[in-house]
């Protein structure tokens, strides 16, 4: 029966594809399209396209850069997301950097045969009862607020440098004399609550006269949200669908959209696994938002299940890296310390040998300040305030909740692994995915229930960033989403 169900959907996306989609998505001006048009070729059709010219009147297009943006933002305090390496709502392999005694007991079961194909470590060895392999989260970004210049500052200066810049630049350790890279530190701006409208309010007005007039007649109301997005080539958005139709409007730079339709996501071996938040330690002063997880949480079910998920209880904060044999003190603002000493957020030491694992910082015994606002206690001062005490750890959360997510990368480092673990994404006799390249003054129409997976390049000359501003419409509920409710539950059945 699963062979013949896997007939049947390898048959659905070849059909798809040669009876409609094609192998490229349109590119036409807005001059083209009229409510009726838009409607009947691509909205009713959930087929993606681009637009171009619909933009040319934005003052956005032509005013935004560093310079402006910050002189409009002054000194409000705007929301950015933070990770070691620039994928935030991903599936992460953490199983390197989790104290198997400490976390004995609470880390997930794991399969060696679903190693993470784009991790170097190797699979992790069995200790007190720990499992073997991978230990998978879905990781979400660490949240600040900062000021619009803090974050092209933190943008800039957290970017790898050559090594010997690295040396001359960075403190170097009294006891040691040896210069320590600090932390990764990737900043995005893309917090997804409609932020243009709530945090960047004094910016709409560059937006107008907005989208063509005829969009809302199509889609029935005012877009649900409108978002803004500023980063540069390391932010990565990975797999994912929207419950919404999207129009994406970038205004500098080039969003690369690899797509493929809701019949595909059989494809994309989601899976369920635990979630986690990645935190820096000692790096920043900024308050956190204790909301954030739940909320990042309850997006990503929204987007995954079209339903609230429930908050997590009871957490366990992980140090990134620590010293052989040295034990851990509580963090201060992640839970209240007890009489004992304990935190009711506590933190396991990691393994001192951590060779093969991916570096998402270094622990030091510096106690010297640095870049970007990072303190520490060091003699003598560094670039931007980061400092060799600063480490990222993984907050983990016990529940039973977990999240449903894509682990595939469409260009993955490691492409014969990739394709072992993940065959159907990689299947040569199937469709290759959509590619969208959207650059400045352009507008992709990204229907809903499309997986869609976002890289971006700094191609504007003179801007170091991508800029980039969404409309969330509410997608109809109507025969589409039944079907696609079929195939996922096909796909579920299969793996």
């Amino acid at each position: 029966m699963s062979l013949q169900m896997l007939e049947s959907l390898r048959k659905l996306s070849s059909e798809v594809r040669e009876i409609d989609l094609g192998s490229k998505i349109r590119r036409l001006h807005v001059s083209e399209l009229d409510a009726l048009t838009f409607s009947r070729d691509f909205v009713s059709r959930n087929k993606p396209c681009i637009i171009t010219g619909a933009l040319d009147a934005w003052p956005a297009l032509h005013l935004w850069d560093e310079s402006y943006l910050c002189s409009r933002a002054g000194d409000k305090k705007v929301t950015m997301d933070v990770t070691p390496d620039g994928r935030g709502d991903t599936i992460t392999d953490v199983s390197g950097y989790l104290d198997p005694v400490n976390c004995a007991g609470r880390l997930p079961s794991t399969d060696a045969d679903a190693a993470d194909p784009e991790s170097t470590s190797s699979a992790h060895q069995s200790v007190s009862g720990t499992p073997k392999g991978p230990i998978r989260y879905f990781m979400t970004p660490e949240e600040r607020k900062s000021t619009l210049s803090q974050f092209f500052t933190l943008l800039r200066t957290s970017r790898h440098k050559p090594e010997d810049e690295v040396a001359e630049e960075l403190p170097t350790c009294i006891s040691s004399g040896v210069a320590e890279r600090p932390p990764q530190q990737v900043p995005y701006i893309q917090h997804q609550n409609s932020s243009l409208t709530e945090e960047f309010s004094f910016l709409a007005l560059d937006l107008q006269p907005g989208l063509p007039a005829w969009m809302e007649e199509v889609f029935g109301e005012p877009p649900d949200a409108v978002n803004l997005w500023i980063g540069d080539e390391r932010s990565i958005t990975s797999f994912h669908k929207d419950h919404y139709e999207n129009m994406y409007a970038v205004l500098c730079g080039t969003k690369r959209f690899t797509l493929l339709p809701p019949c595909d996501v059989w494809r994309l071996h989601a899976q369920q696994c635990p979630a986690a938040q990645w935190v820096l330690e000692g790096g920043h002063q900024q308050p956190r938002d204790t909301a954030y997880l739940s909320n990042r949480l309850a997006a990503a079910k929204e987007r995954e299940e079209g339903m609230q998920c429930g908050l997590y209880e009871q957490e366990q904060c992980v140090n990134q890296r620590s010293l052989a044999g040295s034990c851990c003190t509580g963090h201060q603002g992640d839970a209240d310390t007890s009489a004992g000493g304990a935190s009711e957020g506590r933190e396991a030491c990691m393994p001192a040998d951590t060779t093969g694992c991916r570096n998402f910082g270094e622990h030091s015994s510096c106690s010297q300040s640095g870049p970007a606002g990072l303190n520490g206690s060091c003699s003598q001062s560094g670039p931007a305030g980061l400092n060799g005490n600063s480490r990222w750890r993984v907050r983990l959360k016990e529940s039973s909740e977990t999240v449903s997510w894509c682990p595939v990368e469409p260009r993955p480092r490691n492409i014969l692994a990739a394709k072992a673990h993940y065959p159907q994404f990689f299947d040569p006799g199937l469709p290759e995915p959509l590619i969208a390249e959207v650059g400045p003054g352009e507008l992709l129409y990204l229907p809903s229930l499309w997986h869609h997976f976002v890289e971006q390049e700094t191609t504007t000359p003179g801007k170091d960033y991508v800029l980039a501003v969404n409309f969330w419409y509410d997608m109809q509920f109507d025969s589409k989403w039944a079907y696609y409710q079929l195939v996922e539950q096909l796909s579920a059945s299969l793996s």
